[in-house]
């Protein structure tokens, strides 16, 4: 059965800033890859995943494709991206701003950094393109990186005169704004799992940063809203369908727990300062005391087992 979709609802397209703009080279992502080319591109030389194409495995075995370089140009080519947008009849488009751009030393804000946001605002306005800006999504600058980064007690601080410049400058033309984007991803894995930078395996650090994340959100939330209480603001967050693979009690105990934490954890805390909740799904786990043990096929090109139906359940 059909269904139409009202004539107000947003279909678009998302990126993130450092994945697409190029030229990015004094913050903390861009450090580690430099350092890290070498170590990634020679993991897939030794160990080849079953689910990798021919063509994927060759760019992962290729050092240069780690160095983030010019990437796709979008920071000159942002006038093309927008026409594809449009061409593929999308009426939405979330972006996230470079923080490193914008305030490239402590308390020293760009004009030239913020003057390419507003141009691209104002393009996706002349074609009809609703703007949702992510302020922050994981790339933070080279000096606060050298202070501790996300684990430095006045990263709330700083990211509040750093959201207040943004909303100063861009907050007429833009409704839709996301302070944060999945902060239990970035804290689990840069501080628990150790893959991402500053890549430190310590629970003490993960809850600092985690916490500090809470109090990045409520911060930016208050200085959107200081600036126009009609704004709307909300978080990005990344939640799974977790679910035990039986029936074992234990099993489906250990499969809550995950599912709270994960999915909960930090949206209970910042539940009333959100005007909307942001979604992002990729995953559909299935848990125990053996850990994750999920469906094999289909897998994608990274290895994630894929599920499209699993959608339903975070979103209920």
């Amino acid at each position: 059965m059909f269904t139409q979709f009202p004539i107000d609802f947003y279909w678009g397209a998302s990126t993130s800033a450092y994945q697409i703009e190029g030229s990015i080279e004094d913050n903390n992502w861009a450090n580690w890859v430099e350092e890290n080319s070498v170590k990634a591109s020679e993991k897939y030389k030794k160990n080849r995943p079953e689910y990798m194409s021919d063509e994927n495995y060759e760019d992962a075995c290729t050092q240069d494709n780690y160095i983030t370089g010019d990437a796709c140009d979008s920071y000159n080519q942002y006038e093309e991206d927008i026409r594809i947008l449009k061409e593929l009849g999308l009426n939405a488009y979330r972006f996230s701003i470079e923080w490193s751009r914008i305030e490239p030393e402590k308390g020293e804000y760009s004009e030239e950094g913020i003057q390419y946001y507003k141009d691209l605002i104002e393009e996706l306005r002349k074609n009809n393109i609703e703007p949702f800006i992510t302020c922050f999504h994981w790339t933070i600058p080279t000096w606060l990186e050298k202070e501790g980064g996300l684990t430095s007690p006045n990263m709330p601080d700083y990211f509040k005169e750093y959201v207040e410049f943004l909303v100063e400058n861009l907050g007429s033309d833009v409704k839709y704004w996301m302070t944060v984007n999945e902060p239990a991803v970035v804290s689990f894995a840069s501080y628990m799992l150790g893959n991402w930078p500053p890549q430190k395996k310590n629970p003490r650090m993960f809850y600092k940063v985690i916490n500090n994340l809470v109090d990045m959100h409520k911060e930016g939330y208050f200085a959107i809203k200081e600036f126009d209480s009609e704004l709307q603001v909300s978080v990005a967050k990344q939640n799974a369908y977790v679910e035990a693979y039986n029936e074992n009690p234990i099993n489906k105990l250990i499969a809550n727990i995950g599912r709270y934490f994960w999915n909960f954890w930090f949206l209970d805390r910042v539940k009333d300062d959100l005007d909307y909740i942001g979604l992002n799904y990729y995953f559909h786990r299935k848990v125990g005391v053996l850990g994750i043990k999920d469906n094999e096929e289909p897998l994608n090109d990274v290895g994630w087992w894929m599920d499209p139906s699993g959608i339903y359940y975070p979103i209920k």
